[in-house]
């Protein structure tokens, strides 16, 4: 028979309550008790059980965070953000991919949810918003990829307005006349914006447009990885339209183009600079360093964690109480690359 939270209590000389309580990380314990209580489970090796605990007390502690890919550099800033901030609640995250498939996505949520779950942070790809609602019942969750107008869950909405309006200000400030949009797809405007690529892509060429810096024609579609990036070089090299600067829909692009630039004798920023958009982890170690905008992750999940536990802990009546829209926060790094 495993280790219980009974021999957990018993060999850090506390009740089994304050022994659940400490490792809960509840204030109402002494923190010397508490160290006890955590050093004691340690020893033992002990495991919470979640679905006893979710038995017996309601609550299994643990918030489930759902994304298309673990291992993408935004998705993996997220979750280390979230991994972070969540025990700081009480909770535990736990981190399950979809693979942006459409019906694994529902799939996932509907066996997590019971009971393995008190809450959801979702950043879901290939479902409308009202979709996810129905699967996640009355399980609280916080959207964080919602572009709808009229949110039907918490949500974390981005600022792509203002973000795409400081990169552009920024290129402007430092004298770039031509831009190239890599990874815009004009195509996708007919389309239904499940992704937030169609509000990203809209804002980016009204900004292109306004700011006389180009148009629909200086935009180059791709796929949103690195290998695509570096293959639509050739293609910005070949248009022959000597370009001073390529904005980039993602960081994944922009630092396969500075391959594909390399491939071609050409150099970054010698030749042609480059800016990308997402500022995922390594892209400050780079040679250039990459100049991108990105999400504030660590404010994400702040915002995202306090809009969840407040559900999850508050009344019925807080509960079930109109969907919040928080805005993510973002921030600009100027560096080599433009």
């Amino acid at each position: 028979m495993g280790v219980t939270l009974r021999d957990v209590a018993a060999r850090a000389g506390v009740s089994v309550s304050t022994a659940g309580a400490a490792l809960r990380g509840e204030s109402i314990v002494k923190e010397v008790t508490k160290t006890k209580v955590l050093e004691a489970a340690e020893a033992l090796r002990y495991v919470p059980n979640a679905q006893a605990r979710a038995l017996s007390t309601g609550s299994s502690g643990i918030i489930a965070v759902i994304v298309p890919e673990l291992i993408h550099g935004y998705y993996a800033r997220l979750i280390d953000e979230i991994a972070y901030e969540a025990p700081k609640h009480g909770f535990q995250a736990c981190f399950y991919q979809t693979g942006y498939g459409k019906d694994s996505e529902l799939e996932l949520v509907r066996r997590i949810g019971q009971p393995v779950c008190d809450g959801f942070i979702l950043n879901l790809n290939s479902n409308f918003d009202a979709d996810i609602k129905a699967i996640t019942g009355d399980k609280p969750a916080v959207l964080l990829n919602s572009f709808s107008e009229t949110p039907v869950l918490d949500c974390i909405q981005h600022t792509n307005v203002q973000k795409y309006e400081a990169a552009f200000a920024y290129l402007i400030g430092r004298g770039y006349q031509h831009v190239a949009v890599i990874g815009l797809d004009v195509n996708l405007f007919e389309g239904d914006d499940m992704t937030g690529r169609v509000s990203s892509a809209r804002t980016v060429l009204d900004c292109l447009r306004r700011h006389r810096l180009g148009d629909e024609n200086d935009c180059f579609a791709c796929d949103w990885a690195a290998e695509d990036g570096r293959d639509v070089a050739q293609s910005v090299l070949e248009s022959g339209k000597h370009y001073d600067v390529c904005l980039c829909m993602n960081d994944l692009i922009a630092e396969g183009l500075i391959r594909g630039f390399a491939d071609h004798g050409f150099s970054v920023p010698g030749d042609i600079a480059v800016f990308g958009s997402d500022d995922i982890r390594g892209t400050e170690y780079a040679v250039p360093s990459l100049s991108t905008i990105g999400v504030d992750y660590h404010d994400t999940a702040v915002k995202a964690l306090d809009m969840l536990v407040a559900r999850i802990r508050g009344t019925q009546e807080e509960r079930n109480a109109p969907p919040h829209v928080e805005h993510a926060a973002f921030h600009l790094r100027a560096r080599e690359s433009a």
